[in-house]
């Protein structure tokens, strides 16, 4: 009950963030502290518009020589062009395939013999 009371609240303090935020104008982020936009390292892209097919907002156009333009009023930072680059050029300020990497690699996944744990 207490879990999903504090769920509860999250969602209504989202929701009236996303209230504010659209009233605005601005886009609702879903990482919260980090409002940094996608920065694209171009000299290494090869124009292969996975960014742009795969970006669930239509963020992501190109320019005329193929390379990502990204279009801010657009973009929610949702993180999945960085996904999806397979070039890794692709990063926020504050987010990266890298830092990504690292956290996963982080978590401690039990042995399959272990003694699994019920809830």
């Amino acid at each position: 009950m207490a879990k999903a009371v504090g769920d509860a609240t999250g969602a209504a303090l989202k929701a009236i963030q996303c209230v504010e935020a659209t009233a605005g104008g601005a886009a609702v982020h879903p990482r919260s502290g980090d409002l940094s936009y996608p920065e694209f390292a171009l000299q290494r892209c090869t124009q292969c518009k996975r960014c742009t097919e795969e970006c669930p907002f239509g963020a992501i156009n190109e320019d005329a020589k193929g390379n990502p333009l990204p279009n801010p009023t657009r973009c929610r930072r949702c993180g999945t062009c960085m996904g999806a680059c397979p070039e890794r050029i692709i990063s926020f300020k504050n987010y990266s395939v890298a830092m990504v990497g690292n956290m996963v690699k982080a978590v401690e996944v039990p042995e399959e013999d272990e003694e699994k744990q019920e809830f």
